[in-house]
C-alpha cells in the first residue's frame, strides 16, 4: 500500500453530522425495545464522554478504531452499524488528510486507520446485504476509497457488493406478495419452539411454484457453479439457498423475526430435528419430510426443526460460537435426540449418492448419538431419508407405531413389514455413508468448521486453527461409520434385483460394513432387530454382524422374531461371540 500520496477530501463524499447519533434498536423485538448491541452501545458512550464534535480528527479516528474494531465484537454489529463504522472511518480519514501537503507522507495514525478501513471492508460477511441497508452511504465509502484514500481493493469490493445489492433489489410486487402470503403472527421466545409443520412447508413450496419463474440463482460461491450463476430457478433446482434469499430473508426483515413466526399461531416445539444440506432441491427435501410424517404415522401438527426457518436472521443476538451451545442442540434436547437425516437426491439407478461431506450434518448426527446414549437409549433415534428417482424413501431406526402394533399381534409381522417398506431405499447411498472424514468435511462459513473441529478435539479456544489430524477425528469417523453400518446392515444383506445393483459391488459394501463395525471400538452395546426376513439373507445378515462385533462390546440384544432362524444357526452363532460379552439376549 503506497504511503507517499497526496490526500484531499473527495467531492462526492457527503458531509458528516456534528455528532454520532445513537443507533436505534426500536425495530427489534418490542418486548426488549431498549436492547442494543453492547459493542455499539459501548462505542456510543465513549463518543459522548469524549465530546465528539470537539475532538480532533485523529482522536475521532482512534475512538472508532479502539472501541468499534479492536475492543468490541465486530460480528455482533448490525449491518447498518458496520456500515456506519466503515463510513465514519473513511470520512474521518479524509478529514484528517486535509492538513497534509502534497509531498508529505501519511502520519502513522492515518496509515493504521487506512489499514483498519481496508480490514473492516474485507471482514464483513455477506457484504451485499450490508450495503443494502444504506446504499448511499456505501456509495460514498466506495468513492472515498477509490479517490482520496487510495484503497483500490476496498473500493472494488464495495462496488461489487453494490452491484450485487442492485441485482438483489426486490420488485415491489414480490415484496407485497410476500407480505400477503406470510404475515407476522407474533414472537416465539424459545428458538427450540420454532419448528415447522409439513403443512407450513407445503405453503412455502406452493408460493415458490407460483413465483420462482421470476427468480435468479443467488447461492453461495462454493455451492453454485459459475456456469449456472444468475440463471432462472425452476422447482427442479430451487434450493434452500434460493428460498433463503427470495423468501426467508426479505419476509422476516421488517419484523426481525424467524420465518416460523410468520406462519405459526403459537409455539411449535421440536418433535424432530432435521439435518440436511441446503443445496438439495427444496421440493424433494419437503417430499422426504412428508414421507417421513406418513411413514411414522405422526400427527400433522408434528414440528420439524430446521435452523433456516427457526433462526432470526436479522436479530441482534448472534448464534453461539460453541457448536454445543447452538440453537440446534437446544432443539435436539427438546426433540429427545430424534433426528431425521435427509440425504442428497439420487437417481433411481445411480451408482452413488453425493458424498456425506457437510461437517454440520456429521456434528448433528454425533450430537444425536451422544445425547441419546446419555439418556440411556439403546438405539440411536436417527431416521434416514433420501429422494430416489421419483419417490422419497425412509429407513427408520426402529419399528413405526403401526408396525409395533402388528408385531404385538403376531411376532415377526411388524419386522417383516418394515423390511418390505425399506426395500426401495437405494443401496447406492450406503457406500458414501461409510466414508466419513470430519477433518475433510466442509461448511459454508470457515469459522464454523474451525469451531466444530476444535469442539471434537476438546479445545476451549474455539478460534484457534484446528489440527489437520487428530485422534479425536478418527474416533468421530469410527462412531459415524459404525452407526451407519448398523443402520444399513439389512440393506446390504437382503436380496436385490439384479437390474438395480448391476453397477454396485455388493461384496465390497459388505466388507465396508464389516470394517466399520469392527473399528467402532468405543461401542459397548448393540440393540438391533434382524427379524421379519427369511432364508439365506437373515443368516448372512446375522453372521456379518457377529463376526465383526466391536472388541469392547459388553451387551448385545438381537430381535430375531419372524426370522425363521434354525437352532443349528444359533449353535454356530455362539462360536463367534467374544468371551468379553457379559449379556447376550436373543428373542
Amino acid at each position: 500500500m503506497p504511503t507517499n500520496k497526496s490526500v484531499s477530501r473527495s467531492a462526492s463524499a457527503p458531509q458528516l453530522n456534528s455528532a454520532l447519533p445513537r443507533l436505534n434498536s426500536s425495530s427489534e423485538n418490542p418486548t426488549s425495545s431498549e436492547r442494543i448491541v453492547k459493542a455499539e452501545e459501548h462505542m456510543y458512550i465513549q463518543v459522548r464522554r469524549g465530546h465528539w464534535p470537539d475532538l480532533s480528527p485523529d482522536c475521532k479516528l482512534w475512538t472508532l478504531r479502539d472501541f468499534a474494531l479492536q475492543h468490541s465484537n465486530w460480528e455482533s454489529f448490525t449491518d447498518r452499524g458496520k456500515l456506519r463504522v466503515i463510513y465514519e472511518l473513511g470520512a474521518l480519514l479524509s478529514d484528517s488528510a486535509e492538513k497534509l501537503n502534497g509531498g508529505e507522507e501519511f502520519p502513522e495514525t492515518i496509515t493504521k486507520a487506512r489499514n483498519e478501513l481496508q480490514d473492516a471492508v474485507a471482514s464483513v460477511r455477506q457484504l451485499p446485504k450490508v450495503v443494502r441497508s444504506d446504499k448511499l452511504r456505501a456509495l460514498s465509502i466506495a468513492s472515498l476509497c477509490e479517490g482520496s484514500l487510495n484503497l483500490p481493493s476496498a473500493a472494488r469490493r464495495l462496488k461489487e457488493a453494490l452491484g450485487a445489492a442492485r441485482r438483489e433489489e426486490f420488485e415491489a410486487g414480490h415484496m407485497q406478495n410476500l407480505g400477503k402470503k406470510f404475515r407476522f403472527r407474533g414472537y416465539i421466545d424459545l428458538v427450540e419452539e420454532r419448528a415447522m409443520t409439513v403443512g407450513q412447508l407445503r405453503r412455502v413450496i406452493k408460493f415458490c411454484q407460483e413465483s420462482c419463474h421470476r427468480w435468479r440463482e443467488r447461492g453461495p460461491p462454493e455451492e453454485a457453479g459459475a456456469a449456472t450463476s444468475g440463471r432462472p430457478r425452476g422447482m427442479d433446482v430451487l434450493s434452500l439457498y434460493d428460498i433463503d434469499s427470495w423468501v426467508i430473508w426479505p419476509a422476516t426483515e421488517a419484523s426481525r423475526c424467524s420465518f416460523v413466526e410468520l406462519v405459526a399461531e403459537q409455539a411449535q416445539p421440536a418433535s424432530w430435528c432435521i439435518s440436511h444440506c441446503w443445496s438439495q432441491p427444496h421440493a424433494t427435501f419437503v417430499a422426504c419430510v412428508e414421507n417421513h410424517l406418513v411413514t411414522r404415522g405422526l400427527h400433522r401438527s408434528t414440528g420439524y426443526w430446521m435452523w433456516a426457518y427457526a433462526h432470526r436472521h436479522h436479530g441482534m443476538i448472534p448464534e453461539s460460537a460453541d457448536p454445543c451451545q447452538s440453537s440446534f442442540c437446544r432443539a435436539l434436547q427438546t426433540a429427545e435426540s430424534r433426528l431425521l437425516l435427509v440425504m442428497q437426491d439420487v437417481s433411481a439407478n445411480a451408482r452413488g449418492a453425493t458424498p456425506f461431506q457437510r461437517l454440520w450434518c456429521m456434528f448433528e448426527v454425533l450430537q444425536s448419538f451422544n445425547s441419546s446414549l446419555g439418556q440411556g437409549a439403546t438405539r440411536v433415534p436417527v431416521d434416514v431419508a433420501v429422494h430416489a428417482g421419483e419417490k422419497a424413501e425412509v429407513i427408520t431406526y426402529g419399528l413405526t407405531d403401526q408396525e409395533e402394533a402388528m408385531e404385538h399381534l403376531c411376532p415377526g409381522t411388524g419386522a417383516a413389514a418394515k423390511a418390505e417398506r425399506e426395500k426401495g431405499f437405494p443401496v447406492s447411498v450406503v457406500e458414501h455413508c461409510l466414508k466419513n472424514r470430519v477433518q475433510l468435511a466442509r461448511t459454508s462459513a470457515e469459522e464454523d468448521r474451525t469451531h466444530i473441529l476444535n469442539t471434537f478435539v476438546g479445545r476451549k479456544e474455539l478460534e484457534e486453527a484446528p489440527p489437520d489430524q487428530h485422534d479425536a477425528y478418527d474416533k468421530a469417523n469410527a462412531r459415524l461409520d459404525g452407526l451407519f453400518a448398523l443402520i444399513f446392515l439389512r440393506k446390504v444383506s437382503e436380496d436385490h434385483d439384479a437390474s438395480v445393483t448391476e453397477s454396485i459391488d455388493l461384496d465390497s459394501l459388505k466388507d465396508a460394513i464389516s470394517h466399520s463395525l469392527l473399528l467402532d471400538v468405543d461401542r459397548t452395546e448393540i440393540d438391533i432387530s434382524l427379524g421379519g426376513g427369511g432364508g439365506a439373507s437373515v443368516n448372512e445378515e446375522l453372521f456379518l454382524l457377529v463376526k465383526n462385533l466391536p472388541p469392547r462390546l459388553q451387551k448385545i440384544t438381537l430381535d430375531m422374531k419372524g426370522s425363521g432362524l434354525k437352532n443349528a444357526s444359533l449353535a454356530d452363532l455362539a462360536n463367534f461371540l467374544s468371551p468379553e460379552l457379559q449379556d447376550v439376549t436373543i428373542d
